[in-house]
């Protein structure tokens, strides 16, 4: 019988989860991939099946026995442990993907939020040390489901929350000590099932923006219509044209409630329609709309609803939301350079949190905000939360100038906000 072929016992199976613990420790595994093999090595019957597992890992590399001169130097300099610190003030921190996790971990939010996501990451230990601070504020930590955690502290006037499921931990697994204190503020460790369950949500996502293009085709062509009979009229627009419907809402994003708003608004229109006429204002005007939709649907906008002469728009990505608004700027100062008299101006506001729906319609707090921050926004200007310039930063094409502090009607504290602008 073929080595390969030999039944595997309760105790090699152990060694392997010992291998694959050692590897996740020395950064070659993530807690997931760590999660992900240790069920393969209970269902492995044979010996084969267990070489497979670990066949990629690299062997530890022993190191090398310090002189008596280094044991010396070591002995008479402290060694000392630099803690990682994650920091979110009236913002947003996010740490998640493939990334490298210390030994020692910090996070600290005062009216903002941490996230920190150790699924994808690379641990530099067996054993990570987090200790999070939330003032006002919250922290949030994601770990895959079968790592053992500890969670520990004390949170005045607000939570502590331990999410993690309730399944037998698996041996041999990286541990993660947790401990949290707060002021009127929140911290929550919470774990999350494995690649197989993420997949099938990723396939329902997939589904889900095949039907918001489709949705959002179906528009433009009704749109696309409503315009080629406008234009093809002898006289003008006539009167017994009916508006253009608005277009067929598609479905919510599907964002887990988190979702980028976007509020736009022109420039001194009372007075351009004075100064035009009824007909040529409503036709200005909807090509202006037509062009604005056009902008959104490239960079995945989804439109809510006209806001008196503007739009307001939703977003899955905080990014996404600034290049289209910087976009639809630039659009618009191309038309007063070729057009100075009859071209438009408007103000853009864009803010992101979770929203409540109502129908089709987005209502709640952050809604008003990106609204109130179209209100402050100068002439031709991008005016974004701090919360949308931390989230959209790390974009090569963006660029944030400097804060500013502002006091918005029907906002009780004051908000930090960001003019945006392309760097090309």
């Amino acid at each position: 019988m073929d080595a390969g072929e030999i039944r595997a016992s309760d105790a090699e199976r152990q060694a392997v989860i010992n291998r694959l613990s050692a590897a996740c420790g020395d950064g070659q595994l993530t807690l997931d991939e760590f999660s992900e093999r240790s069920g393969d090595v209970w269902a492995a019957v044979t010996r084969g099946q267990l070489d497979e597992i670990t066949r990629e890992l690299r062997l530890p590399v022993p190191a090398a026995r310090p002189t008596a001169a280094a044991e010396v130097d070591s002995a008479a300099e402290p060694t000392t442990r630099r803690r990682r610190w994650f920091v979110a003030i009236m913002g947003a921190e996010h740490q998640r993907g493939r990334w490298r996790a210390d030994r020692s971990l910090g996070a600290f939010a005062m009216m903002g939020a941490v996230h920190i996501d150790l699924r994808d990451a690379t641990l530099e230990s067996d054993e990570i040390e987090i200790t999070a601070w939330s003032l006002m504020g919250a922290v949030h930590v994601t770990v895959p489901e079968g790592i053992p955690v500890d969670f520990s502290g004390f949170v005045l006037m607000g939570g502590r929350s331990n999410r993690t499921s309730r399944v037998e931990p698996l041996p041999g697994a990286p541990r993660i000590h947790i401990r949290g204190y707060g002021l009127w503020g929140s911290v929550t460790v919470q774990s999350k099932p494995p690649h197989e369950d993420r997949d099938r949500d990723e396939d329902r996502r997939a589904k889900h923006d095949r039907r918001h293009e489709q949705a959002r085709n179906r528009a433009q062509n009704r749109a696309n219509r409503w315009q080629n009979a406008a234009q093809n009229a002898p006289h003008g627009i006539p009167h017994w044209l009916p508006t253009p419907p608005p277009p067929e809402p598609p479905p919510p994003p599907d964002l887990g409630g988190l979702v980028t708003v976007v509020c736009t608004d022109i420039v001194g229109s009372t007075r351009i329609a004075d100064s035009l006429g009824d007909q040529r204002w409503r036709r200005m005007l909807q090509d202006h709309y037509a062009m604005t939709r056009a902008e959104a649907a490239e960079y995945g906008g989804t439109e809510v609803k006209t806001r008196g002469d503007g739009l307001l728009l939703t977003f899955a990505s905080p990014r996404r939301a600034v290049q289209f608004a910087v976009s639809f700027q630039a659009a618009l100062a191309k038309e007063r350079a070729n057009d100075s008299h009859f071209a438009l101006e408007a103000r853009v506001g864009v803010h992101a949190g979770e929203v409540e729906r109502d129908g089709a319609d987005v209502v709640g707090r952050n809604v008003s905000l990106a609204c109130r921050l179209c209100d402050a926004a100068a002439p031709g200007e991008v005016l974004t939360s701090a919360v949308v310039a931390d989230l959209a930063d790390s974009a090569s094409d963006l660029e944030f100038g400097p804060a500013r502090e502002l006091a918005l009607a029907g906002i009780e504290r004051t908000v930090r906000a960001h003019p945006a602008t392309s760097r090309d």
